[in-house]
């Protein structure tokens, strides 16, 4: 998986705001500081 930088991710916001709110799947959330590992969702609600 590659990490991206903030740059990167931002630019990206356009895309992710313009998608379908009621369809879809969301494969993955995770979060994430420096030194630490990261942290993913377990479940999430529709």
């Amino acid at each position: 998986m590659k990490h991206l930088t903030t740059k990167e991710l931002e630019s990206g916001l356009d895309q992710i705001l313009g998608s379908p709110k009621d369809e879809g799947v969301l494969e993955l959330i995770s979060k994430t500081s420096r030194g630490r590992p990261a942290r993913i969702a377990g479940r999430g609600h529709a």
